[in-house]
Protein backbone atom coordinates (compact mmCIF):
# COMPACT_ATOMS: atom_id res chain seq x y z
CA UNK A 1 0.00 0.00 0.00
CA UNK A 2 1.29 3.67 -1.02
CA UNK A 3 1.48 5.92 2.02
CA UNK A 4 0.32 9.53 1.71
CA UNK A 5 3.85 11.01 1.85
CA UNK A 6 4.84 9.11 -1.12
CA UNK A 7 2.00 9.14 -3.38
CA UNK A 8 2.71 13.34 -2.58
CA UNK A 9 6.28 12.70 -3.85
CA UNK A 10 4.72 10.33 -6.77
CA UNK A 11 2.52 13.16 -7.51
CA UNK A 12 5.58 16.22 -7.54
CA UNK A 13 6.94 14.04 -9.82
CA UNK A 14 4.24 14.11 -12.60
CA UNK A 15 2.58 16.93 -14.76
CA UNK A 16 -0.53 18.57 -13.73
CA UNK A 17 -2.70 17.50 -15.46
CA UNK A 18 -4.07 20.49 -17.10
CA UNK A 19 -0.09 21.50 -17.62
CA UNK A 20 0.14 17.85 -19.58
CA UNK A 21 -3.29 19.49 -21.97
CA UNK A 22 -1.81 22.26 -22.99
CA UNK A 23 1.99 20.75 -23.31
CA UNK A 24 2.89 22.74 -26.38
CA UNK A 25 2.32 25.97 -24.62
CA UNK A 26 3.93 25.29 -21.47
CA UNK A 27 6.66 23.81 -23.09
CA UNK A 28 7.59 26.83 -24.71
CA UNK A 29 7.03 28.92 -21.26
CA UNK A 30 9.55 26.61 -19.57
CA UNK A 31 11.79 26.65 -22.45
CA UNK A 32 12.24 30.32 -22.27
CA UNK A 33 12.72 31.09 -18.82
CA UNK A 34 14.97 27.94 -18.97
CA UNK A 35 17.42 29.77 -21.56
CA UNK A 36 17.40 32.68 -20.29
CA UNK A 37 19.43 31.34 -17.12
CA UNK A 38 21.32 28.86 -19.29
CA UNK A 39 22.47 31.73 -21.32
CA UNK A 40 23.74 33.72 -18.27
CA UNK A 41 25.52 30.19 -16.94
CA UNK A 42 26.92 29.59 -20.70
CA UNK A 43 28.36 33.39 -20.08
CA UNK A 44 30.16 33.24 -16.85
CA UNK A 45 31.11 29.34 -17.69
CA UNK A 46 32.52 29.56 -20.76
CA UNK A 47 34.00 25.69 -20.30
CA UNK A 48 30.00 24.46 -20.94
CA UNK A 49 30.06 23.12 -23.89
CA UNK A 50 26.17 22.19 -23.91
CA UNK A 51 23.03 22.16 -22.08
CA UNK A 52 19.68 19.79 -22.32
CA UNK A 53 16.78 20.59 -20.26
CA UNK A 54 14.24 18.00 -20.70
CA UNK A 55 11.07 16.41 -19.09
CA UNK A 56 12.04 12.87 -16.96
CA UNK A 57 10.13 10.97 -19.72
CA UNK A 58 12.67 12.38 -21.84
CA UNK A 59 11.10 14.86 -24.04
CA UNK A 60 13.40 18.05 -25.48
CA UNK A 61 12.38 21.27 -23.38
CA UNK A 62 15.47 23.51 -24.38
CA UNK A 63 19.05 23.10 -25.27
CA UNK A 64 22.37 24.95 -26.29
CA UNK A 65 25.13 23.77 -27.65
CA UNK A 66 23.86 21.04 -29.75
CA UNK A 67 21.46 21.19 -32.70
CA UNK A 68 17.59 20.02 -32.07
CA UNK A 69 18.33 16.14 -33.27
CA UNK A 70 21.42 15.48 -30.94
CA UNK A 71 19.05 17.32 -27.94
CA UNK A 72 16.43 14.94 -28.49
CA UNK A 73 18.71 11.85 -28.68
CA UNK A 74 20.32 13.24 -25.46
CA UNK A 75 17.17 14.13 -23.35
CA UNK A 76 16.13 10.50 -24.16
CA UNK A 77 19.16 9.16 -22.97
CA UNK A 78 18.92 11.31 -20.39
CA UNK A 79 15.94 9.88 -18.71
CA UNK A 80 16.78 6.56 -18.96
CA UNK A 81 20.34 6.92 -17.23
CA UNK A 82 18.59 9.30 -14.55
CA UNK A 83 15.90 6.84 -14.37
CA UNK A 84 18.42 4.00 -13.24
CA UNK A 85 20.64 5.92 -10.78
CA UNK A 86 17.25 6.79 -9.30
CA UNK A 87 16.20 3.56 -8.90
CA UNK A 88 19.67 2.20 -7.63
CA UNK A 89 19.79 4.77 -5.40
CA UNK A 90 16.33 3.89 -4.07
CA UNK A 91 18.03 0.30 -3.34
CA UNK A 92 21.76 0.68 -2.45
CA UNK A 93 20.64 3.98 0.36
CA UNK A 94 17.11 3.22 0.83
CA UNK A 95 16.51 6.76 -0.18
CA UNK A 96 12.48 7.22 0.07
CA UNK A 97 13.18 10.67 -2.50
CA UNK A 98 15.58 9.92 -4.75
CA UNK A 99 14.43 12.03 -7.57
CA UNK A 100 15.64 15.33 -5.84
CA UNK A 101 19.37 13.96 -4.92
CA UNK A 102 20.14 11.78 -7.80
CA UNK A 103 23.17 13.20 -10.09
CA UNK A 104 24.40 11.33 -12.55
CA UNK A 105 27.65 11.78 -13.90
CA UNK A 106 29.61 11.09 -17.32
CA UNK A 107 33.26 11.98 -17.86
CA UNK A 108 34.87 11.33 -21.46
CA UNK A 109 38.33 12.37 -21.91
CA UNK A 110 38.60 16.19 -20.82
CA UNK A 111 34.31 16.25 -20.82
CA UNK A 112 32.58 16.06 -17.98
CA UNK A 113 28.38 15.78 -17.95
CA UNK A 114 26.44 16.23 -14.81
CA UNK A 115 22.27 15.19 -15.31
CA UNK A 116 20.78 16.26 -12.17
CA UNK A 117 16.50 16.15 -11.66
CA UNK A 118 14.47 19.45 -10.51
CA UNK A 119 11.03 19.23 -8.96
CA UNK A 120 9.08 22.26 -9.88
CA UNK A 121 5.04 21.53 -9.67
CA UNK A 122 3.14 21.91 -11.59
CA UNK A 123 5.71 21.12 -14.43
CA UNK A 124 7.01 18.12 -12.26
CA UNK A 125 10.47 16.94 -12.85
CA UNK A 126 12.85 17.91 -14.86
CA UNK A 127 15.88 16.89 -15.99
CA UNK A 128 19.20 19.00 -16.32
CA UNK A 129 22.14 18.24 -18.05
CA UNK A 130 25.59 20.28 -18.46
CA UNK A 131 28.46 19.45 -19.98
CA UNK A 132 31.95 20.90 -20.00
CA UNK A 133 35.50 21.08 -21.12
CA UNK A 134 38.65 21.00 -19.15
CA UNK A 135 36.69 21.27 -15.52
CA UNK A 136 36.85 19.97 -12.44
CA UNK A 137 34.22 17.69 -12.20
CA UNK A 138 33.10 19.83 -8.61
CA UNK A 139 33.13 22.90 -10.52
CA UNK A 140 30.65 21.36 -12.72
CA UNK A 141 28.63 19.88 -9.81
CA UNK A 142 28.01 23.37 -7.91
CA UNK A 143 27.63 25.26 -11.30
CA UNK A 144 25.03 22.65 -12.48
CA UNK A 145 23.33 22.84 -8.81
CA UNK A 146 22.94 26.59 -8.95
CA UNK A 147 21.77 26.41 -12.52
CA UNK A 148 19.17 24.29 -11.32
CA UNK A 149 18.34 25.65 -8.73
CA UNK A 150 17.61 29.45 -10.04
CA UNK A 151 15.78 27.43 -12.75
CA UNK A 152 13.23 25.49 -10.54
CA UNK A 153 12.87 29.00 -8.76
CA UNK A 154 12.58 30.89 -12.22
CA UNK A 155 9.82 27.73 -13.15
CA UNK A 156 7.76 28.36 -9.96
CA UNK A 157 7.52 31.95 -10.34
CA UNK A 158 5.94 30.89 -14.04
CA UNK A 159 4.09 28.89 -12.60
CA UNK A 160 -0.04 29.09 -12.79
CA UNK A 161 -1.05 30.55 -9.55
CA UNK A 162 -3.68 28.13 -8.96
CA UNK A 163 -4.54 24.21 -10.16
Amino acid sequence: MTEPAETAELDSLHLHPSIAADWDVWSIVIAQTALRRLEQVRESFPEMSAAVLASADGMHVCSLGVDVDDAERLAAMNSSLFGVARAEAQIMVADTDPAARTVVTITIGNVQTAVLGLIVEPFGQLLLAISAQDVQLGTLMITARTAATEIATLLGEAAPPTL
